[in-house]
């Protein structure tokens, strides 16, 4: 399984663009949030996806937590704007 580790801080609007691929993304990998200390929507939004961590706002210190927590055999790490996209094969 793959585990992909999100750092995030203050990623509300991001979050709303991109929800509907966070939660098929979750389908294939184990998603894990982890907030630097958001003051806009940010933790509300992840936590409806999948689980969110607290954290410091340092992205390395949010990344190294997260991979603490991972449970899968590969670790991916993940900026909220940017988009994995997984295709069957023929």
């Amino acid at each position: 399984m793959t585990s992909v580790i999100i750092p995030v801080f203050n990623e509300e609007e991001m979050l709303c663009k991109n929800f509907d691929h966070f939660e098929n993304l979750k389908e294939h990998a184990e998603l894990i949030f982890v907030d630097g200390g958001s003051d806009d929507r940010t933790v509300e939004l992840a936590s409806k996806i999948s689980i969110v961590l607290k954290g410091k706002k340092r992205r390395a210190v949010q990344m190294n937590i997260g991979a603490k927590k991972a449970t899968g055999d590969i670790l991916l790490f993940l900026h909220a704007d940017s988009y994995l996209v997984i295709s069957g094969r023929s």
